[in-house]
């Protein structure tokens, strides 16, 4: 469904920028690894350009606000172990 998951990380890296600015992080880009494109696009959009990273689908986002409203109005999904 497009909502964000508990993976590897830190839930406080979502919340402050780890560059030390003020705010949020400028979130840029889904790695869609075993992602549902549709779900994704209908949640953030459609990318303004796909790139490749380690031959995984990469969505670029130019403008951070794309991604960072969604995510800030979405309950984390947690997965199963």
């Amino acid at each position: 469904n497009g909502a964000p998951y508990h993976w590897i990380v830190n839930e406080d890296w979502a919340k402050a920028d780890w560059a030390g600015g003020p705010g949020t992080p400028p979130f840029g880009f889904i790695l869609m690894d075993g992602l549902h494109a549709r779900a994704i696009a209908a949640r953030y959009g459609m990318p303004d350009r796909v790139e490749r990273c380690a031959g995984i689908p990469l969505w670029r986002y130019d403008d951070p606000d794309r991604l960072r409203r969604p995510l800030a109005a979405a309950v984390p999904v947690a997965l199963p172990d």
